[in-house]
């Protein structure tokens, strides 16, 4: 039996929303889905850029992205990388 599809968007908490989307970048990023983890980052960052800047999981992902995530990925991983304060 599958488990329930949860709609991150229906999560009240922004903060609990936005960890919602990192976690799921962060196992685009253990499977090395450099497009995924780009786009469920950029996503956490948008629901709470904030967070994201504090947060020691997405400023790792983000420097990842820019080292190894390839040309596909790469200006947008460097500008996102930025918008978290992150030198890369």
């Amino acid at each position: 039996m599958l488990p329930p599809v949860v709609d991150p968007d229906a999560i009240p908490p922004v903060d609990r929303r936005a960890r919602l989307w990192l976690e799921l970048s962060r196992a685009y990023g253990q499977q090395k889905d450099w497009l995924g983890t780009l786009g469920a980052l950029k996503t956490a960052t948008e629901v709470s850029e904030e967070s994201m800047r504090c947060h020691p999981l997405s400023r790792n992902l983000a420097t990842e992205l820019v080292d190894r995530g390839g040309k596909i990925v790469e200006r947008e991983a460097r500008s996102l990388a930025n918008r978290l304060g992150v030198t890369a």
